[in-house]
């Protein structure tokens, strides 16, 4: 996640071990702490640190499956 700068993960557990070892949650022997790290992504999800939109792109052309004179908005 961009927000976190770390880097590409395969699943959550991945995702909370990078986490922990960036954030610096460490158990004895230098073992990430994945529950600490899990505890504080959902404190920065609830505390509203996280956005959770899209960016609106950039091309505002409508996919074609859309017809454009039923959907068109002006902006």
């Amino acid at each position: 996640m961009l927000q976190y700068n770390v880097p590409d993960f395969r699943n959550s557990l991945e995702f909370l071990t990078l986490l922990a070892k960036k954030r610096g949650y460490l158990q004895k022997g230098g073992i990430p702490n994945a529950e600490q790290a899990s505890t504080a992504f959902l404190d920065d999800w609830t505390g509203a640190k996280l956005s959770y939109h899209c960016k609106a792109s950039e091309n505002r052309d409508l996919p074609a499956y859309m017809p454009s004179r039923q959907y068109r908005l002006n902006l």
